[in-house]
């Protein structure tokens, strides 16, 4: 119970941090505000908007104040992921940050595996301990419905936040790791611990999106000369030979049935009451039922955003999100063989995963996972005012 009691205030104490630094580098929002820079306003108006649709809700709906407090909460983060958009798109930022990644990731990693042991002793199934700050989980539930590593999540509140935070941090490190291609191709010791740092974090959470997912970016990063369509071509022949090879990974999708199935419900009865109750403008927040354990809108940052927003706003996002998709699947499909090799379609991938990842988790709900994809969201789309110290996308 100590262990769980200093771990979990070192979450609150993290959070704590976060906004302080908030605050210190807000400097460089306000900047881009007062330089009138086109996707820093945008993303001003859509958090606006956001807050606009929540207050005319509130006109129609009485919202519960501790349930207001939570909304406004998960408004503020988003300005994380706008920080993070600022901050990505100055090199020198960029670089003092990520240049930290790796250490921090091995960190986190050491943390999670030795929390995960430290479950695995007790004779307990499941503890979680209660903070003003949030809770830390530690649980036998994981990959598949037995378990064989107990599922741990210590820097965020809920077990797939951890498993982010892990890959972001590595994503950073590769963005300022990458050189020449001749050089990625070699394999060393100190390039693969921050790979199994991220592996072993994402397995230790039970996160099985985020280990499909860093599966693909490995397929991609250990075939950096593969012609324009053999990378996805390998992409798919990899995938489809671990399901044959390896059962555990069948039993990692297939298994914890519950799961899916639970999830597929929110994204049902979710969409289904934004659409009898205001389809166009939305509900205005994620709304608590008395017949529904989980908030409506929850657990998919775009169903989250039509939920709240409506078709209107709530489209935004998800196009955002196709026209990187169809940016990136264009430039492996349709680039040279030199293009699909440089650091910025690793970039571009990058950014994809992580805004997929998004698909089937909530980015309103952790300031540092926000900042961070709003980070590589910035090093590679960032206003022209500020792109000469960062990497193009052609």
């Amino acid at each position: 119970m100590l262990y769980t009691y200093g771990a979990s205030w070192f979450l609150g104490l993290g959070i704590v941090i976060m906004y302080v630094y908030f605050a210190k580098k807000s400097k460089y929002l306000i900047t881009d505000i007062s330089k009138s820079n086109k996707i820093t306003l945008s993303l001003i108006l859509f958090f606006l908007l956001q807050l606009l649709s929540t207050l005319i809700a509130s006109t129609r709906t009485e919202i519960p104040t501790i349930r207001l407090i939570g909304i406004l909460h998960n408004y503020f983060v988003f300005l994380f992921f706008t920080l993070g958009f600022s901050l990505g798109s100055r090199e020198k930022q960029f670089n003092t940050i990520a240049s930290q990644a790796k250490k921090l990731l091995i960190i986190f990693a050491a943390i999670s595996v030795s929390a995960s042991l430290y479950s695995n002793l007790i004779s307990k199934s499941e503890i979680s301990y209660n903070t003003p700050f949030g809770d830390v989980y530690l649980s036998f539930r994981a990959f598949i419905s037995s378990g064989f590593f107990s599922r741990t999540s210590i820097f965020a509140d809920y077990y797939n936040g951890s498993a982010i935070l892990a890959l972001a941090l590595l994503f950073l490190h590769t963005s300022i790791s990458i050189k020449s291609p001749e050089k990625q191709n070699q394999l060393t010791l100190e390039k693969l611990l921050p790979w199994a740092a991220c592996l072993f974090v994402s397995i230790t959470t039970g996160s099985r999106t985020v280990t499909v997912m860093l599966a693909v970016f490995a397929i991609f990063m250990l075939y950096p000369k593969a012609p324009k369509k053999a990378a996805l071509i390998s992409l798919i022949l990899g995938l489809s030979a671990s399901f044959i090879i390896l059962p555990a990974v069948h039993e990692l999708i297939n298994m914890r049935g519950d799961s899916n199935e639970t999830r597929f419900l929110i994204y049902s009865v979710s969409l289904q009451h934004m659409i009898n109750d205001n389809p166009f403008f939305g509900i205005g927040y994620k709304p608590l039922t008395d017949d529904f354990k989980y908030p409506i809108g929850s657990h998919s940052t775009y169903i989250g955003y039509l939920v709240k927003n409506g078709i209107f706003i709530g489209l935004i996002p998800i196009m955002l999100y196709l026209y990187i998709f169809l940016s990136t699947m264009n430039s492996a499909l349709y680039s040279s063989k030199k293009n699909l090799q440089s650091g910025s379609f690793i970039k571009k991938l990058m950014l994809l995963i992580m805004l997929s990842i998004l698909w089937l988790e909530d980015l309103d709900y952790i300031e540092t996972n926000a900042l961070l994809i709003g980070m590589l969201f910035g090093q590679l789309y960032p206003e022209k005012e500020g792109a000469k110290n960062c990497i193009s996308t052609k």
